[in-house]
């Protein structure tokens, strides 16, 4: 009867392995087979998790790799990091240089992506070599052509073509047979050749080189990747129809895989081309408008800035001031959500980090109490039990007194260094607020300099003005040492010299009436009240002083008995027309806007010049 039992119970045992390795095979063919990155995604992960339970390390670093590239090609940085980085961790990888590689090798792609070039270019130079000391030649020619991709990306392209190359010259002396890598090389020589200039004919020929070898291999990814760069290069050639029918052959093919990113990529360079190429403003508008449509349904994680900043010229241009102000909101809130995004994600991976760091020194701090209580308590019992006994509640009430007095101690060094990380973290966003504040304004400066219409670079100068001023309070906050706010005298006094530079192109002599009392404003109340005297002064310079002898314009910042802050802006011009006429321009609206953020009360009036007047309570 036990033999009975026992037999099919070993029986059943094979079966239920068998199915279990068969599964396990059959989550990774699926994923890699699957044409759709969510189901590619959806199959990784469950091979990750039956993978993990067997406790079968390859298989993990495998679906680690797998993983982190498809969650980076869905725009989920932050995940795609935080895999690849618990990758580095396994025992195994440590051993096995060519796995450590080929970690290092995603995590180069991440932060490549990521626009962190510094940690990209460190991981790249070590993958690489990783794998020339592990000869894993396929490897290799993946992370030369992502060095290829990196230089491109940097306008770098004799490095580029040297990589690129070299992964050729690779592919051919170890004779890879990889359709896969040799379609990725063709594409970046292509994107290489094309934006260094080199002969069209080339970038075409490796671009349809590519093409055929993805459409061949069923690479659909590879495949819309050749075609939104033949897109690019039929339209430096103005051939129009073929550079429409690509970057639209293009955009089907990842919204059908759900490479949605990259599908908006592709929207977005086929909506430039009609922008750039005099198309019918109905076509453009109509496809930027589809754009936000997709991304706000979908739910897609992609800067619509461009989409909002077309929108917003265009309304300008057709003197829709409400609407142009509008979607400048939206692009400027794109632009801010972008740069809150990478900061968030920073903190939330330094802070991870941390904290990771800190249990592990408790784990092995309290392992090793534990450790040394055992042999303690095996030594003492051999010894009479009564001795052990007060001996050991004695070094109990010591040890617990120098365990209270240690960890107060580690407290306070804790607390500390978490304020020392919280003023450097808080320091470094100010500074790259600040640094794309000024790269906004370099753009805006570079399509002033682009255009001739006197209108829009009108437009475009106020528009560099504005950036500029909340600029300068981002610049401050970064260089001062302490986070006690902003002070507004010094603000001014450099905000005005910056106008007088910028804003007074006829360089007229103008004597500036500086009453300005030493005051620490938080930074939304800064930037208001910089805007609003960046505008009274801005329109003091270009309009107040035709015909005037001495100009001269007064400001005044005080604080009354009732500690209510009163700040006066005072020209000796020939007053402020919209006043008279009860238009409101652009530059009144902003005035309006930002007094009713300071929540005070304000007056603009004539008097022998424009006299401009806000009491309010300081925060």
């Amino acid at each position: 009867m036990t033999r009975l039992i026992q037999k099919p119970a070993f029986f059943l045992a094979i079966i239920l392995s068998c199915t279990l390795a068969f599964g396990q095979k059959n989550y990774f063919e699926k994923a890699k087979k699957s044409h759709n990155i969510d189901t590619a995604v959806f199959y990784g992960e469950k091979q990750l998790k039956l993978a993990t339970q067997k406790k079968d390390s390859l298989l993990i670093i495998d679906a680690i790799c797998f993983l982190s590239g498809k969650y980076s090609i869905k725009g989920r940085y932050a995940m795609a990091q935080k895999l690849a980085e618990q990758g580095l961790s396994y025992a195994i990888v440590k051993k096995t240089p060519s796995l450590k590689g080929k970690l290092y090798l995603e995590l180069g792609h991440i932060n490549k992506l990521k626009e962190s070039y510094a940690q990209a270019l460190n991981y790249y130079i070590k993958a690489h070599k990783l794998f020339e000391k592990s000869s894993s030649w396929g490897e290799l020619l993946r992370c030369k052509v992502g060095l290829a991709e990196y230089y491109r990306r940097l306008g770098k392209f004799k490095p580029a073509n040297e990589y690129i190359q070299s992964a050729f010259d690779l592919y051919k002396e170890k004779k890879i047979a990889d359709t896969s890598l040799l379609v990725r090389i063709y594409n970046r020589a292509a994107a290489i050749d094309n934006e260094s200039g080199t002969n069209t004919k080339s970038v075409i020929s490796k671009s349809k080189k590519a093409l055929m070898l993805a459409q061949r291999s069923g690479d659909r990814y590879a495949a819309a990747v050749s075609m939104n760069e033949l897109g690019f290069t039929y339209k430096n050639l103005k051939k129009n129809d073929s550079c429409e029918y690509y970057y639209k052959e293009a955009e089907k093919v990842w919204f059908s895989i759900g490479a949605d990113r990259e599908a908006m990529n592709a929207m977005n360079n086929r909506a430039m081309f009609y922008a750039h190429n005099n198309y019918p403003k109905s076509t453009t508008d109509k496809l930027y408008a589809d754009m936000v449509l997709i991304v706000n349904d979908k739910k897609i994680d992609y800067a619509l800035s461009d989409a909002y900043s077309y929108f917003h010229r265009e309304y300008t241009n057709r003197g829709d001031l409400k609407n142009a102000l509008k979607f400048f909101s939206l692009y400027h809130n794109s632009v801010v959500e972008r740069l809150r995004s990478e900061n968030d994600i920073e903190i939330i991976n330094i802070t991870e980090q941390y904290e990771s760091e800190k249990a592990k020194k408790e784990v092995r701090r309290i392992s090793g109490d534990l450790s040394t209580s055992r042999e303690a308590l095996k030594l003492k019992n051999a010894e009479n039990k009564r001795m052990y006994f007060f001996i050991t509640v004695l070094v109990l009430l010591i040890g617990a007194i120098v365990f209270l007095l240690i960890r107060i101690n580690k407290a306070n060094r804790e607390l500390q260094n978490r304020n020392r990380e919280k003023d450097a973290l808080i320091q470094e966003i100010h500074h790259r607020v600040k640094n794309n504040l000024q790269f906004i304004s370099s753009l805006v400066n570079m399509q002033m300099n682009s255009s001739s219409n006197e209108a829009e670079i009108h437009s475009l100068s106020d528009a560099s003005r504005r950036i500029k001023a909340m600029a300068l309070v981002h610049e401050m906050l970064y260089n001062q040492k302490d986070a006690e706010g902003i002070g507004i005298k010094q603000y001014l006094e450099e905000l005005i010299a910056s106008l007088n530079d910028v804003v007074n192109s006829e360089k007229i002599s103008i004597r500036f009436k500086m009453h300005l009392s030493e005051m620490n404003f938080n930074v939304s109340s800064a930037i208001a009240l910089g805007m609003i005297t960046s505008e009274l002064v801005s329109n003091s310079m270009k309009h107040a002083f035709q015909g005037i002898e001495k100009p001269e314009i007064e400001i005044t910042l005080e604080k009354t008995v009732t500690k209510e802050v009163v700040f006066r802006a005072k020209d000796n011009g020939r007053g402020m027309h919209e006043i008279i006429t009860g238009k409101k321009t652009l530059g009144m609206r902003l005035i309006d806007i930002f007094s009713r953020q300071l929540k005070g009360k304000y007056s603009v009036k004539n008097n022998q010049g424009c006299e401009y007047e806000i009491k309010f309570a300081l925060k």
